[in-house]
């Protein structure tokens, strides 16, 4: 038989446990989905770098982008920089989520024991309450069969019996 917080932690743990697998699945995706842009943003980076090395940018190129693509070292970093920073941001947020998880788990199941076992003591205080009673009820029976007895053979002290 198993005791019904072991079957409560055990249902509320595979529920945790795809809870956990879906939640992965997404931030891998949008891990995945972070790295295509930044193969993308770096190959744009690259095309118009060599259009700015060959001088064939097109007309419609801000003076700003222009200055950008004059320090190739700072605007190569700087992309880098960017996708380091949001694939770790990607990581907090997603082991924070985890982290949150796994303490409101313990926590749910903390409380849900110590429920369990309040209402298991309350259970055990009923039961030695009522055997303390019905003990009292026997006392008082047995004592009234008692005082029946001894008014009935009261008067023969003679020692027939």
């Amino acid at each position: 038989m198993r005791l019904p917080t072991g079957e409560f932690e055990s249902r509320y743990g595979d529920l945790r446990q795809g809870s956990a697998d879906l939640m992965e699945s997404y931030f891998r995706a949008a891990e995945n989905a972070e790295n295509v842009y930044f193969e993308q943003t770096s190959t744009l980076i690259g095309d118009l770098l060599e259009q700015f090395g060959d001088d064939k940018l097109p007309d419609d190129v801000t003076d700003e982008c222009r200055g950008l693509l004059a320090d190739r070292e700072i605007l190569i970093n700087s992309c880098a920089t960017s996708h380091d920073t949001h694939l770790s941001k990607l990581l907090t947020v997603e082991e924070g989520l985890r982290n949150r998880g796994n303490q409101e788990t313990l926590n749910m199941i903390s409380t849900y024991k110590s429920n369990e076992w309040i209402r298991n003591r309350s259970a055990i205080m009923e039961i030695r309450k009522l055997n303390d009673l019905n003990l009292a009820k026997i006392d008082v029976i047995f004592n009234r069969v008692m005082d029946k007895y001894d008014d009935m053979y009261q008067d023969d002290d003679d020692g027939q019996y």
